[in-house]
């Protein structure tokens, strides 16, 4: 299960399994906007990811957000990250972080929470995230790419 966020917090939508979703920010005349997460949205997040698992049509094992927009994150955040993944680990579902800077990744670390979701579930890519979720559950897995060169 892949989801998307627009408009800074503002939609999340299921994608299909193929697919992979990089445009996480809000478009302006092509430009990304970046986004920080902070004490005015991260409930809101929150909710939007806890609606998203609630409503996914298949049972949800990972949750990756690709976090390459984010710029920022308060310790308000942090604390409202921490609770998503204990609400998250209570229903079997790893959080997990990919293409996040390094400087939010410093914070999230000085916050603690490289500790509680566990360093491994920290990717640089979201491919390196699908490629750890596929070898870790023993999932056989093609391509669609590989699959149209045949």
């Amino acid at each position: 299960m892949f989801h998307r966020l627009q408009s800074p917090l503002g939609s999340l939508t299921s994608q299909g399994s193929q697919s992979e979703s990089r445009s996480e920010t809000s478009q302006s005349n092509g430009r990304k906007a970046p986004l920080t997460l902070f004490f005015a949205n991260a409930e809101f997040f929150k909710e939007r990811v806890l609606d998203a698992v609630a409503k996914s049509p298949t049972p949800v094992r990972w949750l990756v957000v690709a976090a390459e927009p984010v710029t920022s994150v308060d310790v308000s955040a942090g604390d409202t990250i921490a609770e998503l993944d204990e609400a998250l680990h209570a229903q079997g579902i790893e959080f997990c972080f990919a293409e996040l800077k390094d400087p939010v990744k410093d914070k999230l670390k000085r916050f603690g929470l490289f500790s509680q979701l566990g360093e491994q579930y920290f990717f640089p890519t979201i491919g390196a995230a699908v490629s750890s979720y596929l070898e870790i559950n023993g999932v056989e897995w093609e391509d669609w790419e590989d699959q149209a060169k045949r």
